[in-house]
């Protein structure tokens, strides 16, 4: 008999956890990786008044499929399955879609597009990576020194030389 594999994508902003990665003490949820270029710097100050600064990751959509196999954890798949129902997942492939008896889109409501070399790309995670950078550029060029006229040095006085 043939193994059942769900492969989904992360849907909007909702977050379906990996039910056996939260019980083993881990954040991770379906279809999610952290992106520290996105990511919101700080500083914080421990207990001695000591400043240490980092960088919160923005948490954003993979646009690489997840896979949960059912002969590999039967619960996971059964959970999953359930996310993918109630419509926090989208079905990747039309068998995945099939199995879960929810309609295949795959325009993925416009969330994901395949770029230019034919992969899919999430489309607000690569806008707010332009937008970044954007943000970038300008901040670059008004930081950069313009050319001024300078006038030229004046000849040394009869003081200077004596």
């Amino acid at each position: 008999m043939a193994d059942n594999v769900l492969r989904v994508l992360a849907r909007g902003t909702a977050s379906a956890p990996i039910h056996s990665a939260h019980a083993r003490g881990m954040s991770r949820f379906v279809g999610r990786f952290d992106d520290y270029d996105l990511g919101t710097p700080f500083v914080a100050t421990d207990e001695r008044g000591i400043k240490t600064s980092g960088i919160m990751p923005a948490r954003v959509c993979s646009a690489e499929p997840t896979t949960f196999a059912q002969s590999a954890d039967r619960s996971e798949f059964t959970e999953q399955l359930l996310h993918l129902r109630q419509g926090a997942l989208w079905p990747f492939d039309e068998a995945t879609a099939r199995m879960a008896g929810v309609a295949f889109d795959p325009n993925y409501g416009g969330e994901y597009v395949k770029g230019a070399d034919g992969k899919l790309v999430n489309v607000a995670h690569r806008d707010a990576l332009a937008a970044r950078k954007a943000e970038a550029d300008a901040a670059n060029a008004a930081a950069a020194p313009t050319k001024t006229k300078t006038s030229a040095p004046s000849a040394p006085s009869a003081q200077e030389g004596k």
